[in-house]
This record gives C-alpha cells, structure tokens and sequence, in this order.
C-alpha cells in the first residue's frame, strides 16, 4: 500500500532543531521574534516519525506523507486559534509571543472560510521545533522541498552536564513522564541512537552513556549534513548557543538574512528578556567539568575530551 501525497497545505516551514539542552526554546523565541513568524510549535510526533522511518519501522512515503499531514494540521490549528497553549511558564507559551493579541482574536472569530487563501498570500512563516533530528533531514527535506533548517549546538560539557542532572542516563525506561519512545532489546530499553550500540548501552553507567550518547548524535549530525548536496545545504543555518549568547548581534543578522526577514520592534525586549547578551563564565564550566570527571569511566572521559576539542574547533 501506498499513502497518496495531497497538496499542501504550508510551503513556508522553519524546523528549529538541536540536542536535548542545547537550547532551542531559547532560540526559538528569538527566531519568533522577527516578522512574518508564528509562534512555534513543538509537536512530538515529527521527531518519532523520522526516527522511526531512519530504522525502517516506517517506509518513506508513509512517513513523508505523516510528516506533511501534521505540520499541515497544527499550522492550520495555529491560525484558527485552536488549541492554544497560555500556560504561563510554559517556554512555548503564547504569552511569550509579542502577537499574543493576535492569538486571541484568532481564537474569538468566526471560522475563516478562506483561510487557504489567507495562508498561501500572507508569506508568514510556520515555526516547529525538533530535537535530534538533523541526521533525518533528508526525510524532512523530501516532505518539505521549501524548508528552512536551524541548528542549535551547544558546548559538550554544558550539555552533558545539563543532561545528568535532567536524569537523560536513566529517564528514557524508568519515568513515565518521558515520552520519547525507545527501542525494546534482549538486555534493556535503548534511544533509537544506540539502536546500532544496544548490548554497550545496558553495560555504560548513567554519565557514561550520557557522553556516548551525545558523542554518537554529534556524529550522526555531521555526516547527515556533509552527506548534503550544496543547495540543499543553503537551507540550513547552523548555530552554536553560546554565539547567540555572546555575539547577539552578529547572530541576529545573520539570522534575519537566512530566514529573508526583518527584525520586528518587538526583537529588543525579547533579547533583553532572554538576558541577550552576556558571557558565559569559564569558571562554571570548568566546574561542570570536573563533576562529569568524578562520574565518568577514563576512557569515556578521553571521549568528552575529545568532543570538546572538536567543538571548540568549529566555533
């Protein structure tokens, strides 16, 4: 069986994607706080489907076409003022967005009968956040020809660190409140990541398998996004958090040149709200890093070593 691909319903999609912490609510908000962008949604199901299609639990049309369905269904939802998220100290919040009025009185009207007129003429920009899923991008790049990519990175000590203290060497098979699906083995549970590593996943204590777990993801990222032909590569915009923090300005141009859109007024108070910019102290990570050492195995220590080396390189 073959799923039928329809006409779309959004050919203007941004997909803001990074690791787990490496900063991507924070970016988001930035990235909604130019012209022309809806607020952004985090909608985890395009995540599951591509993985699920890299591991061949999906075929390609299935998943391109589920992949199309969503996005197509929730930006819809967002300009008919449907389900709504107001809940205050939510990151995707609407009452972050500097057009929450204009959420409100999509909600309060009428259902708009040319709302595919609206959509098509407007050249508003659909916002969906994403983690882990640069190395499926060839997937989303099937679905959405037209698509803008973001990519968040973040310092390898900073994020290992935010990951050990979010429990991620634990908390994909023991919380319910984890929602990421994962892979079922003969020894335990294992992220779709280690689906090619899972007998050294069950034997890695929880640090370790946080570091081989990022280790694995930067690699994936980058073969994913090398393995691109150089148009497809203009579509993608690649970021390390901790430019955006220290060089706001820099990165704000550069962000408003790759997107083709202007600054609103509102840009400045977002920035400010975010604390844009400040410098990030070398002190606490040297701190983070020592607590990673105490944690980790000596080879898995080398490892972060050398992510770290490899990192600072490309900044």
């Amino acid at each position: 069986m073959k799923l039928a691909e329809k006409t779309p319903l959004i050919d203007n999609v941004v997909f803001v994607n990074g690791l787990t912490r490496s900063g991507k609510f924070f970016f988001s908000k930035i990235v909604c706080g130019f012209d022309k962008m809806e607020h952004f949604l985090y909608v985890p199901q395009l995540d599951q489907l591509a993985f699920l299609e890299r591991l061949g639990s999906l075929d390609k049309n299935t998943a391109t076409v589920l992949l199309r369905s969503m996005v197509d269904y929730h930006a819809l939802n967002l300009r008919l003022g449907r389900d709504l998220n107001f809940r205050r100290d939510d990151a995707s919040s609407l009452e972050n967005s500097y057009e929450k009025e204009l959420y409100l009185k999509r909600a309060a009207a009428p259902v708009n009968q040319n709302i595919v007129g609206e959509i098509n003429s407007d050249g508003r920009n659909s916002v969906f956040l994403l983690h882990e899923s640069l190395p499926q991008i060839a997937l989303f790049l099937n679905a959405f020809p037209k698509l803008k990519w973001l990519n968040i990175s973040r310092h390898p000590i900073d994020l290992v660190h935010s990951w050990y203290l979010r429990g991620w060497g634990h908390r994909f098979i023991d919380d319910p409140l984890s929602f990421t699906p994962v892979i079922a083995t003969k020894d335990s549970p294992v992220p779709w990541y280690f689906f090619e590593r899972q007998e050294e996943y069950a034997s890695l204590t929880q640090m370790d398998r946080i570091i081989k777990s990022i280790a694995i993801l930067f690699d994936l990222e980058q073969a994913a996004y090398a393995a691109l032909p150089a148009n497809k590569k203009e579509q993608v915009m690649l970021v390390n958090y901790e430019n955006l923090l220290e060089k706001t300005e820099t990165e704000v141009k550069r962000l408003g040149d790759f997107l083709k859109v202007n600054p609103s007024k509102n840009l400045p108070s977002i920035l400010a709200k975010e604390g844009c910019p400040k410098v990030i102290p070398a002190a606490a990570r040297k701190k983070k890093k020592q607590t990673i050492k105490e944690l980790a195995s000596p080879e898995i220590f080398e490892l972060l070593n050398f992510l770290v080396s490899e990192y600072e390189k490309r900044k």
